[in-house]
């Protein structure tokens, strides 16, 4: 490390301690920096300095796209996770609604009597449940339906949910 002489003779890190070292002239010519490694000119400071065009490495952005990847990324999720949901939702209607119709349908086959459509009646509960009834067969006396349920908008083109109940005596 070299040691420059400060003007007043006093070398920088003995100022204020009353030391008055022995320096070294420096060889180098008046009014120019010092030099860097390898005695190459030192660099202009960076104010100084043009602004350069930035090289491009073709990874321009990429931190960008990497970014929004990972942040919708959760997004994505949350939405199959809803949809999922609102699949197994339909498929739960369809099955109550199937087991209700069923099941009123067995017990008017069971009570009988004049004017008595026990089909119309398990229709009749698979629309209050939010579904339609597909099929509906009386056997003696246990009835079989079958209940089909819309899922919501978005998921009607992955079809319907359908649920078959059978029900009847002890």
């Amino acid at each position: 490390m070299e040691q420059v002489a400060d003007p007043r003779g006093i070398h920088r890190s003995c100022r204020g301690r009353g030391v008055t070292p022995v320096s070294r002239p420096v060889n180098r010519p008046p009014n120019r920096p010092l030099a860097g490694p390898l005695n190459k000119p030192a660099e202009p400071a960076a104010s100084d300095r043009s602004p350069q065009p930035h090289a491009r490495t073709g990874e321009e952005g990429s931190g960008t796209v990497w970014v929004a990847v990972w942040s919708l990324l959760p997004v994505c999720l949350a939405m199959v996770m809803l949809a999922y949901g609102a699949a197994v939702a339909t498929r739960h209607r369809a099955a109550a609604a199937a087991d209700s119709a069923a099941l009123s349908a067995a017990y008017q086959a069971s009570v009988g009597g004049q004017g008595n459509n026990p089909c119309a009646v398990a229709r009749q509960v698979a629309a209050e449940h939010g579904a339609s009834l597909t099929a509906c067969s009386l056997n003696a006396e246990f009835a079989d339906v079958v209940a089909e349920s819309r899922p919501p908008l978005l998921l009607r083109p992955f079809g319907t949910a359908r649920v078959a109940a059978r029900a009847g005596p002890r």
